[in-house]
């Protein structure tokens, strides 16, 4: 019978170890938890003659002692500690708000592929960054991509054979072909909007449209569209989904003009033809140095047979049934490079957020270091260096961030919120953190909880939490100041 209770003591102790890391608040019981130096001599309780201490975990000489007899137990020698014993709840579990509510976003494979949710668990959306999307035109009334375009221009006569420019209409940049459009929301949909789908970044986007109702444009349309992407509209990415077959000198100069201003250059590798599954060669501007070239693949991380492999791969994205916005109003799929371009496009837009110095090739180093190795080993035709992996490209850039710390997404349940600070630099930050409490309607500060923290250690994270409890109509922001420099600002508060 000793035996038995010994050992359920025992299976207690091992679970309660377990469990530590989750304890709340303290939430004290009415027995202690005595240690002592070896094992004791039965002392006897004075009133009824029992023993007084119970065997929890005897060869560690741990025992069980009542509140009532722990004045007696700590006048004994040899007692090495006595703590309350503490009451262990399972951990919640959180439900973390980095998988976007937008309705069709469960079918968008291609994220959950290039790791999106980390991104967006910290606040990484590209903010601020533009990216120039030389094509057939935006639908920018398009639900999820209301407010998405901030600028547009029109360089091609939907003739395509007049190259007279004198009959362009700079104004007309609809999409009548539906590419283009398709393009954008691969790159920058709206997010949590409960509509359609996600995009992959927050990043300002404009519109320059080289292709006009027939399906085709020229390089003379796309030379005024290079050089005004970089000089007029300051983009600091530009994805061309489209190619020609040859080396063109002029359309070569004007990549190496933008990518000589620090813009990254994206472009599709092509597609082969179903007649000529063969074929290899080069598509330009994929082909320019300094370019991006992107290749396609499928659900399975498998090459997909018509993306043209050659040297020209730098890297490989989703292409194969991909869902996006489609001109018509609605949604559609498409397939091939053109659209496994915008993935690392957005991408790109991503990781300027985080150092806005990064040049094209630095992007590309970022993409040797980081994709996932597919195929031969190391860089192939099929392939390139590998899959687009997002969060390894957010580790990378976050070496080269001026920023000191990353906030993430607020977790929530019905009764904790949580949220991590994360420090990118390599060097101690010393830290405070609180929680506003809102109206909900007005805005009005109602209470602060504060929760002043002595440090992030170097390339560390801070998670912060604060009990629920609140009102219907309250809301809890979390604040975050970094004291090592009373000159910085304070971080935006997050909800």
């Amino acid at each position: 019978m000793e035996q038995k209770r010994i050992r359920k003591y025992m299976i207690l102790s091992i679970f309660c170890f377990v469990l530590l890391c989750w304890l709340p608040a303290e939430s004290f019981g009415q027995d202690y938890i005595v240690k002592l130096k070896e094992t004791p001599v039965t002392i006897l309780s004075e009133a009824a003659g029992d023993e007084i201490l119970t065997p929890m975990v005897p060869e560690w000489n741990l025992y069980q002692v009542q509140e009532s007899d722990i004045e007696k137990v700590m006048q004994m020698p040899g007692v090495v500690y006595a703590e309350p014993v503490v009451d262990v709840y399972l951990a919640e579990e959180m439900t973390v708000p980095v998988m976007p509510d937008d309705l069709n976003f469960s079918q968008q494979w291609n994220l959950e592929m290039i790791g999106m949710p980390k991104a967006w668990y910290w606040g990484i959306t590209g903010e601020n960054i533009r990216i120039g999307v030389i094509d057939s035109g935006i639908d920018d009334s398009h639900e999820d991509l209301i407010g998405r375009v901030v600028a547009a221009q029109n360089y091609a006569n939907d003739d395509h054979n007049d190259h007279d420019l004198s009959h362009v209409d700079p104004s007309n940049t609809d999409d009548t072909v539906g590419h283009g459009t398709r393009v954008a929301g691969i790159a920058a949909a709206t997010q949590n909007n409960q509509t359609g789908i996600a995009g992959i970044s927050e990043a300002e986007i404009v519109s320059l449209k080289v292709v006009g109702k027939s399906g085709q444009g020229n390089t003379l349309f796309m030379l005024d569209a290079i050089k005004d992407a970089v000089d007029v509209y300051h983009c600091d990415v530009i994805n061309m989904s489209l190619g020609f077959g040859v080396d063109v000198q002029s359309i070569r100069e004007a990549v190496e003009y933008a990518l000589e201003k620090g813009v990254i250059v994206v472009a599709a590798s092509g597609n082969k033809s179903s007649s000529n599954l063969e074929d290899t060669a080069i598509r330009y501007p994929a082909g320019y140095d300094g370019v991006i070239g992107v290749g396609s693949v499928n659900k399975n991380k498998e090459y997909y047979f018509t993306s043209v492999d050659n040297e020209t791969v730098d890297v490989c994205a989703p292409g194969v049934s991909v869902l996006s916005t489609s001109s018509s109003g609605g949604y559609s799929f498409g397939t091939g490079t053109s659209f496994a371009s915008p993935h690392v496009a957005a991408a790109a837009a991503l990781a300027k957020e985080l150092w806005p110095e990064m040049d094209a090739d630095a992007f590309l180093q970022i993409l040797e270091n980081t994709s996932a190795d597919l195929g031969d080993l190391g860089k192939d035709n099929q392939y390139g260096w590998g899959l687009l992996n997002i969060p390894g490209i957010m580790e990378k850039t976050m070496e080269h961030s001026e920023k000191k710390v990353m906030v993430s997404r607020v977790l929530k349940t019905d009764s904790v919120l949580s949220v991590e600070y994360r420090n990118v630099s390599n060097q101690p930050i010393k830290a405070f953190q609180a929680w506003g409490i809102y109206d909900k309607e007005t805005g009005a500060l109602l209470r602060v909880i504060e929760n002043p923290v002595e440090s992030i250690e170097a390339n560390g994270i801070l998670k912060a939490e604060v009990a629920g409890g609140l009102a219907e109509n309250e809301i809890a922001k979390s604040i975050f100041w970094d004291r090592s420099d009373w000159m910085r600002p304070l971080l935006p508060a997050v909800e």
